[in-house]
């Protein structure tokens, strides 16, 4: 591949005295092969120091850096997946994480488990580069540039109690008894009634 760019340079007028393949770069910068950077050298190699309006032209001694592709991430000499972050503190995985250089995306879910603000779990998104964009020597795993979710605990989820039955106004059963009593009372002053009634009507026994 290094060879393609030194010819497509030398094709356009340049001098391609030295040049190398100088570190890897996440595809924002340069993809696979790409070049990152040009420097301007000077006949002994040491790289000349060119201010804003300086121009490469034709003829000059030019160093090519390409990139790498994206670098696979290693943290403590372990894959980024192999590193369980899970109920730890939150802030603390994410620096981490955002050291390393990844994107961190933060997701929040109820557990009664994992205390708030701790992780719950970790996925790890390899969708940022396809296979040939990086360098065989670090395919696999997750690079720089790639994006990670993290699942935050916040905490217990909220129960919603149930409402308590209504309590019987105070006095209602006393009023209901009442009335029963005094639906009898008014029976038994009725019957009384017509004791009294009866009694009035009884023929006398004395002489007309």
């Amino acid at each position: 591949m290094f060879e393609e760019k030194e010819s497509m340079w030398k094709k356009k007028g340049f001098y391609v005295g030295i040049s190398q393949t100088a570190d890897y770069t996440t595809k924002n910068v340069a993809s696979l092969g790409d070049a990152y950077m040009i420097k301007k050298l000077k006949d002994d190699g040491k790289e000349v120091e060119m201010g804003d309006d300086d121009e490469i032209k034709t003829g000059d001694k030019i160093l090519l850096c390409l990139s790498r592709g994206p670098k696979r991430i290693k943290i403590n000499g372990k894959d980024l997946t192999e590193i369980n972050y899970s109920g730890k503190d939150y802030e603390s995985a994410k620096k981490a994480l955002e050291k390393a250089g990844v994107t961190v995306t933060q997701e929040k879910s109820y557990s009664s488990f994992v205390s708030a603000g701790n992780v719950i779990s970790t996925s790890y998104n390899r969708c940022s580069y396809e296979e040939n964009e990086i360098e065989e020597s670090q395919q696999g795993g997750i690079h720089e540039g790639d994006s990670v979710v993290v699942t935050v605990s916040a905490g217990p989820e909220p129960t919603t109690q149930a409402s308590e039955p209504t309590q019987p106004a105070s006095g209602g059963g006393s009023s209901s008894s009442s009335s029963r009593s005094s639906s009898k009372t008014s029976g038994s002053k009725k019957k009384n009634s017509g004791a009294t009634d009866s009694t009035r009507r009884k023929p006398s026994l004395g002489y007309q």
